[in-house]
């Protein structure tokens, strides 16, 4: 039977969540990441086709089939936005209606960065993943087939890598859990649990071409210290996720590894050991927490990308899900319970902070861009782009392709993942060339620095170029542009 004030509790701070995301959503611009996942639908006339171009980024693609569907009645920026809100809400129902925890545990969970900002007004595909996983623990809770519940497990491995891991481990979890049923009912379940994994291996695994462009990144040794504190460190910063606010770069940044990386190390080591304590009177928990913490680290201990901390979340979520279960089976030591508030005080502390840098400062300078040269009725000229990582977002906030020169071609983001790093000099000669294929006399350039004063005087005998907006202090600082007009001389 329903709890009715625990229902009216629930939705009152999830429509608050909704309200607020959506506001701090309507300020916030979106960047790479987010444009691919938005460009990605809208640049497939089909599902197949939007398998195949998403083949050499090594995502599952369940949230852009949604966005597929979704946006055929809502094609916009904001409305992806909105409906990403909406299904952060559906995840915080979840927790604050189901979960076992108190009153001010759920206010902290709700309102804390991860689930307000970076898994909220960031509209990415982590969240839909997260609402999934936290379904399955309500139908497991509530002793539904398993094999409803590894449809729902299957469907969140196939958002993303560090997902399926996650998902993979809850579902070892409640079938050891349900492992009194007889064989014959748990076959099914396994089998349909285990052919949704190899649906999201197959889009996650990228061509050959692209491994080894992958591998280009790379600059150290498989057997690396580097590489070891890389991936151990990321422990400390995703569940003492501090930004470092004495800069408008906060996004992605944490505060102790900025002042210590031996710190971060330490803080690391010490917070593998307190989740032991805080877990160890269930071992089964403890493998649900750190196989999936295990899987992720090896995971960016053999990643060349650098890794960002969207990523280090899902340490966190994990934290969340473990204490979950562990409250519906024991009661908590008073030392658990310090330790999770005090990790689910930190990420309240910061979220407000956040939220209000990405209110008054451009996460990315590409709408602005937009906006400008709309404003200029510029927005005829074709668009030629210094770096792939400025075009999407460009693309999506103009709803036009716009040229790479990596593939000499114009699109809305670029199918190569790796390309050539032009000067600014080869840059413009490279739009030259391109405009003279084209026979057109201008175009914009947008490049991610200032052109260097002897580029328009090595050009002057062949085309004027005139500056036209420069947009700093982006959070993102790869997504400052600086737009100037290129225009051929005649003859």
């Amino acid at each position: 039977m329903m709890n009715r004030k625990n229902l009216y509790f629930a939705s009152a701070i999830s429509l608050l969540f909704f309200i607020l995301g959506c506001f701090f959503a309507w300020n916030h611009e979106i960047w790479l990441d987010e444009s691919y996942h938005y460009l990605l639908p809208r640049s497939s006339v089909s599902v197949s086709q939007m398998v195949r171009n998403s083949a050499p980024y090594g995502h599952p693609i369940l949230w852009n089939i949604v966005l597929f569907y979704y946006g055929k009645i809502a094609p916009g920026i904001f409305e992806m936005q909105v409906l990403h809100c909406l299904i952060a809400s559906l995840c915080i129902f979840i927790i604050s209606y189901y979960s076992p925890f108190n009153t001010y545990e759920k206010l902290l969970i709700v309102y804390g960065y991860f689930f307000m900002y970076e898994y909220n007004v960031i509209a990415k595909n982590y969240t839909l993943g997260f609402m999934l996983v936290f379904l399955a623990l309500i139908l497991f809770e509530k002793n539904k087939k398993l094999w409803v519940i590894a449809i729902t497990l299957g469907l969140a491995a196939n958002v993303h890598l560090f997902t399926l891991f996650l998902s993979a481990s809850v579902f070892i979890y409640i079938g050891i859990k349900r492992f009194e049923a007889p064989f014959q009912k748990q076959f099914l379940p396994i089998v349909i649990f285990l052919l949704l994994l190899i649906v999201a291996a197959i889009q996650i695994i990228p061509p050959e071409n692209v491994i080894r462009e992958y591998d280009s990144f790379n600059h150290s040794s498989l057997l690396s210290v580097e590489r070891l504190k890389r991936a151990f460190g990321s422990f400390g910063k995703g569940l003492v996720n501090i930004p470092d606010f004495r800069t408008v770069h906060y996004w992605n940044s944490n505060f102790i590894y900025n002042i210590s990386h031996l710190l971060n190390y330490l803080l690391s080591a010490l917070l593998v050991v307190l989740v032991f304590f805080h877990l160890h009177k269930n071992r089964k928990l403890l493998l649900l927490f750190f196989i999936p913490v295990s899987f992720i680290m090896c995971f960016v201990y053999l990643a060349p990308l650098s890794i960002g901390i969207r990523y280090w979340g899902y340490y966190y979520v994990l934290l969340i899900i473990c204490t979950w279960l562990l409250r519906r089976q024991t009661e908590s030591t008073s030392f658990s319970k310090v330790f999770f508030v005090s990790i689910l005080s930190i990420q309240f502390l910061v979220s407000l902070p956040a939220l209000l840098v990405d209110y008054y400062y451009p996460f990315s300078n590409a709408k602005k861009a937009a906006t400008i040269l709309k404003e200029q009725k510029k927005e005829r000229y074709p668009l030629f782009t210094e770096k792939l990582a400025l075009g999407p977002p460009l693309s999506a906030y103009m709803g036009k392709p716009v040229f790479y020169p990596s593939s000499k071609t114009f699109e809305t983001f670029s199918f190569r993942f790796v390309s050539k790093k032009y000067t600014a000099h080869e840059f413009v000669q490279e739009s030259l060339v391109k405009l003279k294929e084209m026979h057109f006399d201008t175009c914009i350039l947008v490049l991610a620095t200032e052109m260097p004063d002897s580029v328009p005087s090595f050009f002057k005998h062949t085309c004027f170029i005139d500056k036209i907006a420069v947009l700093e202090n982006a959070i993102v600082p790869s997504e400052n542009y600086f737009l100037y007009l290129l225009s051929k001389k005649d003859g």
